[in-house]
């Protein structure tokens, strides 16, 4: 089923990793936020309670992976990539809440 569908409301934040040191965090309202993590791993939090993490390095390639760690309330897409050459080489994350918080992961996944 398309996910497309079933979504009730805008997707208000975008989330995929760039490059090999920046995660990117699009906003609905405009701009975007990019995170320089080289060689760390980033948590990100959002208004509804949603936190993720975000790495490099899925599968052993050259590949950011997101994994949601806690779930909230919002409706929210995890978009798996496993193509080293796609023109995104990441996993992507969208969500219907604006991100609030994010820090750098104390520990590499």
């Amino acid at each position: 089923m398309d996910s497309s569908l079933i979504k009730k409301g805008k997707i208000m934040a975008k989330v995929y990793g760039y490059s090999d040191d920046i995660v990117v965090i699009e906003h609905l309202e405009g701009g975007c936020t990019e995170i320089d993590c080289y060689d760390s791993d980033v948590v990100i939090t959002f208004e509804d309670g949603t936190v993720i993490l975000v790495g490099y390095g899925k599968l052993d390639k050259a590949i950011w992976w997101i994994r949601i760690a806690t779930g909230g309330s919002a409706f929210c897409d995890l978009i798996p990539c496993d193509d080293e050459d796609a023109e995104i080489y990441s996993d992507v994350f969208e969500i219907e809440a604006e991100a609030v918080l994010w820090t750098l992961a104390e520990e590499r996944q």
